[in-house]
């Protein structure tokens, strides 16, 4: 409301169009500066009966509106009239005008759903029981976290609907962002270590730099010592994050005071967690060398100080970073055109910031030196997308595992958005009308008190 009216008060009254609840419109306590309004009323029986007349396939739902009351009421408003045109047009099925008004509701809406699936049948990708049952689960996702509008870049652990389910997608993220992460250190570290290698190599034909290049023999050994203690270092400590922090698509760096307060929070978590957990795992890798607990902890102590402040390898630096990266990297869903599309910039994003650490390390470091550079750029793959990414796929895998949604997500929501059933808004997506979603959320309360009774 406040950024609506912020809006024209910069740009002047420009033309817009705002469409709300009455009710919903009042509860907020504001107005927008708007020149007039627009009230829809509710339409009477004559308003009904005109619409329905002008189609000759909406002749029995005509009928059956003029010969109960309790039916042309629930017409009453254009979305329920609308909808039953949809959901009756040219069919002998017809509502069962002996129910009450709740069943007559959930009658009209199932028969839409159905008529969705049969008038836009322009392939049959997913079955009807399919469709159901995730757009089921959708829809009580959306309703228990007081949401309306589902971006697939959103899905976190929230979605699952009971606390197992929960712990478990915690479970099984956290392992895969363990093993990924650790294979993902061994890979930086062979293409920054190759690429070493060959800038090295031509080097080494210049006299003047008096540059003596490692065996590819030397090089195998550095990509194997820099992608373990990497992997040790960063894997456990992106396991941590990417279960204990709601990671958001690296988009756009916002230097602005946009949700500072959650920023704020989520950097501090990487920052701390980070600072305390680097040392510790730097030293644990080395544990059976020490003779006695007290040199442990006396290393332990010395690794804070045992990088210059600014090295590359530095749990200082490390930390800030990664404060930094949560801080200042965020969404940025209003620009968002497809579906997912936040997940394909992070994507993006990740793979260049991190490039543009290891060339830099290559040119700076060389050989001495390198491997804080590659940790650094491991650490930058993870914080600028990498970990969302990782993590993203991995909850939509086991949607798909656990049959509550198909691992092609993206598909099945524009399937829903041809047959009417979701509405494509840029890159998110809602059901047609609340009263649709409140419907197929009910299904799984009907469905849960049935498996009570039984």
């Amino acid at each position: 409301m406040e950024a609506i009216n912020g809006f024209r008060s910069e740009h002047g009254f420009l033309p817009i169009a705002v469409c709300s609840r009455l009710a919903d419109y009042e509860d907020l306590g504001h107005k927008l500066q708007l020149r007039s309004a627009v009230v829809v009323q509710a339409l009477d029986a004559e308003d009904v009966d005109t619409a329905l007349s002008h189609k000759p396939q909406l002749n029995r739902l005509r009928e059956a509106v003029k010969q109960d009351a309790t039916f042309a009421e629930l017409l009453r408003t254009p979305l329920m009239l609308w909808i039953a045109a949809l959901a009756y047009h040219n069919t002998a099925e017809m509502i069962d005008t002996d129910e009450g008004v709740e069943q007559m509701r959930d009658h009209l809406f199932s028969a839409y759903v159905k008529s969705m699936f049969k008038r836009r049948a322009v392939s049959e990708q997913y079955s009807q029981e399919s469709m159901y049952r995730w757009l089921t689960r959708l829809a009580c996702s959306l309703g228990r976290n007081k949401l309306s509008i589902f971006t697939l870049e959103g899905l976190s652990f929230n979605f699952f609907d009971s606390y197992r389910l929960r712990i478990l997608s915690r479970c099984i993220t956290g392992i895969a962002v363990l093993v990924t992460y650790s294979i993902t250190c061994f890979l930086v570290s062979a293409v920054g270590y190759a690429a070493s290698g060959l800038l090295g190599r031509v080097l080494s034909f210049l006299p003047i730099l008096n540059v003596n290049p490692s065996s590819w023999l030397q090089q195998a050994v550095f990509v194997l010592q820099g992608g373990e203690v990497n992997a040790m270092v960063l894997a456990p400590a992106a396991t941590i994050i990417a279960i204990t922090i709601d990671l958001q698509p690296s988009e756009k760096i916002d230097l602005g005071f946009r949700n500072i307060s959650t920023r704020i929070k989520r950097a501090f978590i990487g920052f701390a967690g980070f600072f305390a957990l680097f040392p510790l795992l730097l030293t644990v890798g080395d544990y059976g060398n020490y003779s006695s607990v007290a040199e442990f902890v006396s290393d332990y102590k010395a690794s804070f100080g045992r990088n210059e402040v600014l090295g590359a390898a530095s749990p200082l630096l490390m930390a800030l970073l990664t404060g930094l990266f949560l801080l200042v990297l965020t969404p940025n869903s209003s620009e968002r055109s497809n579906c997912n599309e936040g997940t394909r910039r992070s994507i993006k994003i990740a793979l260049t910031m991190t490039g543009v650490v290891v060339i830099l390390g290559i040119f700076i470091a060389l050989h001495e030196g390198l491997h804080g550079w590659l940790l650094l750029a491991s650490l930058t793959l993870g914080l600028t997308g990498g970990l969302f990414v990782i993590k993203h796929y991995v909850l939509r895998l086991f949607l798909w595992m656990m049959r509550i949604g198909p691992y092609n997500y993206p598909a099945f929501l524009d399937y829903a958005d041809e047959r009417i059933l979701l509405r494509r808004i840029g890159g998110s997506y809602v059901f047609t009308h609340r009263m649709l979603q409140e419907y197929f959320a009910s299904r799984n309360l009907v469905a849960n008190e049935t498996g009570h009774r039984g």
